[in-house]
């Protein structure tokens, strides 16, 4: 018995240090004007990026990622004030087309900067072919499921879009 309960308690300290040391520890989000602002995860897999500064931003070397093991840096990638750049999320890794696909049963995406600064990321829900999830009013609203994805363009304030 005393064999047993021994055996037991060394496989519970495996299992915890087994995931405690496997995950990324968590960083802070340190906004920079850059956001994660739409993701479509059902069909045809996409995520928007969304410049909130006042200036051109190239997005050369931010990374993206579903797994901190394996971050897909982006290529030379401008993005005007206010305007949008797509990633379609295809597993190709090649130019605007990231090294990994998306769960259409949700999970969480990170946007960092060069320097490793973690500076937005989303958890997404699951959804269906012809929803998004979107925030609104784009890069600093709050996340919504809507109907009407609007992939390289503003989201509007989310007052008929939305579905919950």
């Amino acid at each position: 018995m005393y064999a047993m309960q021994k055996s037991t308690i060394l496989l519970a300290l495996i299992v915890v240090l087994f995931f405690s040391c496997t995950r990324e520890p968590v960083k802070p989000v340190v906004n920079n004007g850059i956001f994660l602002n739409e993701v479509a995860a059902k069909g045809s897999d996409w995520l928007e990026i969304y410049n909130g500064t006042g200036a051109s931003v190239n997005l050369s070397g931010y990374m993206v990622y579903d797994d901190p093991t394996m971050k897909f840096t982006l290529p030379s990638i401008n993005i005007a004030a206010g305007g949008f750049a797509i990633l379609y999320c295809d597993g190709t890794g090649i130019g605007d087309h990231t090294s990994f696909g998306l769960s259409s049963i949700g999970e969480t995406i990170f946007l960092e900067d060069p320097k490793g600064t973690l500076v937005d990321q989303v958890d997404y829900p699951a959804m269906s072919g012809s929803q998004s999830y979107a925030r609104f009013p784009d890069g600093t609203g709050d996340w919504k499921i809507t109907g009407a994805p609007t992939q390289n363009a503003s989201n509007g304030d989310g007052a008929f879009a939305s579905l919950r």
